[in-house]
């Protein structure tokens, strides 16, 4: 990571790099087995099986060729999704991580409770939303550090165009 640059900072805890890129690595693992023809079929599978050792009598259902391309599709922009967030942990991809694990986690509820897929799927939303929220947390952190060591403008005045340090602070902690 370049300095200066909008990502996660040297001075960044490394606790918060330690949550994104683990995130990643785990999506990745997820990703990768739908991101080929030859192993996303087992990975159904795995996950059908898995739900009929909870009890559920679902059976693996047979999907056209069209279906197994955007299961390939989804699994490969998974996979570079992973890989961009691991080499480039910044901001602005954790924030569109957070609103991508939102909306996979309300897709796989909705599959869940409309489309009887197995309902061992929900464990997937369950990480989703933690991911979700781990990640929340590392940035409100971080911007909570931001607003407390940021230049204000002097009380009372709702502007200070003598003195834009202020402002200059306020756009690098947007930027950061």
């Amino acid at each position: 990571m370049v300095d200066g640059s909008p990502g996660l900072s040297r001075s960044t805890p490394s606790q918060a790099r330690r949550i994104i890129q683990t995130l990643a690595l785990l999506d990745l693992a997820i990703t990768l087995p739908l991101a080929f023809p030859c192993t996303a079929s087992r990975f159904a599978n795995a996950i059908y099986q898995a739900g009929s050792l909870m009890g559920e009598g679902a059976a693996v259902p047979s999907m056209p060729p069209l279906g197994w391309f955007f299961v390939n599709l989804a699994g490969a922009l998974g996979v570079t999704w992973a890989i961009v967030r691991l080499i480039a942990p910044v901001w602005l991809l954790v924030l569109a991580d957070v609103l991508c694990r939102s909306v996979v986690a309300a897709l796989i509820s909705y599959y869940v409770l409309q489309r009887t897929v197995p309902q061992f799927l929900l464990l997937f939303a369950g990480t989703e939303f933690v991911g979700a929220c781990l990640q929340m947390m590392q940035f409100l952190g971080r911007r909570a550090v931001a607003t407390k060591n940021a230049v204000r403008p002097p009380e009372g005045c709702t502007s200070a165009p003598h003195d834009s340090g202020w402002l200059k602070h306020a756009l690098l902690w947007v930027e950061a």
